[in-house]
């Protein structure tokens, strides 16, 4: 793991250091880490109480509605098995022998692409099926992308970094992005690959008994990945930028405006307020202040929008091809980094068309990799906390909801017993199917300073205690835990486009999102919001369009201007006397 720093905090001069980490833990590379704790927090989750409980109600005309959720259960615990992890069919069935042995209820395994080409590797996937099948465990199968196992590591093969995702991405200003974000968007080969491997595992696996859910690729932390690569930090603009500047990305552009502007160029050039001869003449946009365009803001907006439908292209059609295939209801999980918002806090407003939200909308189940990380001074609490808060969407939306991986992290997985409760109980009020620890075991080729968060050592050892805190940790997971209401917030972004204000009261609620909680929700998802809730918009003009959705149902409506301006006065306002306060809460 790389460190480098040099830059400073703007509101504190604190160090920012960068940092590389490992190609297949699920984390966020080469990614900027500041302190959250010195920036301006709008608003306090006792802040919201207040507010809540203070608001004007109207006399209800129906009995309050619970949340909708999917009915609660006690989440499955377990592991994940890599098959970096591994050399052989022994260290594959001694693996899932050790995980069973110590409570795994669920296996989070990680196969190589191409299986089929490989017969050592799907024989060992077929008996990871069986023996976890013996023993009640469940599977869900994600990302493909780990190496073949080899009893010799310089023979170990990656198919996926080896043949299909062979290039790096690229920033605005034309430099290379780090190696570990590759090009993904409009790469053919890859969109072919995502398609075969679809269709393969539909055909031959999701008939197991035990398989309960799948995955893979891009649609495995599609943002700050190997596998996804939208975003990467850029030193230079001190902003997440989009990192896909490259010619697949320029095709697909030039196709989503031939599909998009049906006048062709001169359609283009008025929105645009450009000259362009030919369609294929227009450069792919690097902001919203693109001195090639004189309407800079419309064409970057497009260019985001392009990069959605993309996004949005290869998940319905790998999902479509899943569920014409499968042999069983198995969903097709949509799988987030804990610490996508921030993404949207420290990127461009108009990564709004990056409309994650309609994406889960449309995603069978979701999926949360849940880590907390030493270069954050507040291991990224909030920035987890913010995403944990985004995916309840899923449960508004009555999906499942798998914690598919996750631990503690600082230069390599480490044991700490504050961070681990905090994994346990970061995503309790998602009600998640599951909750699966990663580092079980070191894989056959990492270099960090650290490993103590590793159960298993390369050669076999057992932490006793590291293995003992996670154990812990798994079964705090399953404590239940209590109701909390949110406020929620509609999410339009083609209604949001033209409004800076609406764009910049987005970027502030999802700031707010780290201490509170606020669930955004796509337009059409809003008949979903239940009775006697509170629902803020971006600008006025929605309030008609939410007052109809919700008609009947008591909601509160608030702008987002209402809703921060009242939590800052409510911060603001001087406590009252300690003694009037417990006489209050005493009820007296």
């Amino acid at each position: 793991m790389a460190c480098t720093s040099g830059w400073k905090c703007e509101a504190c001069f604190h160090p920012l250091r960068m940092m590389q980490r490992d190609g297949w833990s699920g984390n966020d590379p080469h990614h900027v880490f500041h302190s959250w704790c010195h920036v301006k927090r709008v608003v306090t989750a006792f802040s919201l109480v207040l507010l809540l409980s203070a608001m004007p109600v109207a006399a209800a005309k129906h009995p309050r509605a619970a949340e909708q959720t999917m009915p609660y259960a006690l989440p499955r615990t377990g592991f994940t098995i890599h098959f970096d992890f591994l050399n052989s069919a022994k260290d594959a069935e001694r693996l899932v022998l050790f995980a069973a042995g110590h409570g795994a209820q669920i296996l989070n395994v990680v196969p190589p692409p191409h299986i089929w080409e490989d017969s050592a590797s799907l024989k060992m996937l077929r008996r990871i099926f069986a023996l976890a099948q013996s023993h009640g465990i469940d599977i869900v199968l994600t990302r493909i992308d780990a190496s073949a196992p080899s009893p010799q590591q310089d023979l170990r093969f990656n198919y996926l970094y080896t043949n299909i995702l062979t290039a790096r991405g690229q920033l605005p200003e034309g430099r290379r992005t780090p190696d570990y974000f590759l090009a993904t968007v409009g790469n053919g080969r890859y969109e072919k690959w995502l398609r075969e491997e679809t269709r393969y595992y539909a055909e031959q696996f999701s008939g197991e008994p035990n398989l309960a859910g799948f995955s893979l690729g891009l649609f495995n932390e599609p943002f700050v990945s190997q596998r996804g690569g939208l975003l990467c930090y850029n030193d230079s603009t001190f902003s997440y930028e989009i990192a896909q500047y490259t010619p697949f990305a320029l095709r697909w552009w030039h196709k989503w405006l031939r599909k998009t502007y049906s006048g062709g160029i001169d359609s283009i050039n008025r929105s645009y307020e450009t000259s362009f001869a030919a369609i294929d003449s227009v450069p792919t946009p690097h902001s919203e202040e693109d001195e090639r365009f004189e309407n800079a803001r419309a064409a970057y907006w497009d260019f985001v929008s392009c990069i959605n439908d993309w996004v949005v292209t290869q998940y319905e059609e790998c999902r479509t091809i899943w569920h014409e295939k499968r042999k069983a209801p198995v969903p097709f999980i949509l799988q987030f980094s804990c610490y996508v918002m921030e993404k949207f806090e420290k990127g461009r407003p108009a990564f709004a068309a990056l409309d994650i939200f309609d994406w889960m909308r449309r995603a069978d189940a979701l999926g949360l990799s849940l880590y907390t990380n030493g270069e954050y001074p507040d291991w990224g609490h909030a920035s987890v906390t913010a995403t944990v808060n985004a995916l309840r969407l899923g449960s508004l939306l009555r999906k499942p909801v798998f914690v598919l991986e996750g631990g503690n992290e600082f230069n390599g997985a480490v044991m700490n017993a504050r961070e681990l409760r905090f994994f346990a109980d970061a995503a309790r009020t998602l009600r998640p199917r599951s909750v699966i620890y990663e580092f079980l075991k070191m894989s056959y080729d990492e270099h960090f300073r650290h490993h103590r968060g590793k159960i298993v050592s390369r050669d076999w050892k057992v932490d006793d205690e590291t293995l003992r805190a996670v154990m812990n940790a798994l079964e705090e997971a399953k404590m239940p835990v209590g109701e909390t209401k949110p406020v929620y917030v509609l999410d339009d972004p083609g209604g949001n486009k033209d409004s800076d204000s609406a764009l910049l009261s987005r970027k502030q609620l999802v700031h707010t999102a780290m201490e509170t909680t606020l669930v955004f929700v796509p337009a059409k998802a809003l008949p979903s919001i239940p009775a006697s809730s509170t629902c803020v918009v971006l600008r006025k003009e929605e309030i008609p369009q939410v007052e109809k959705a919700l008609s009947g149902k008591n909601v509160t409506v608030l702008t987002a201007d209402e809703l921060l301006q009242n939590l800052q006065s409510r911060q603001d306002a001087p406590a009252a006397p300690a003694t009037h306060r417990r006489a209050a809460e005493d009820g007296k």
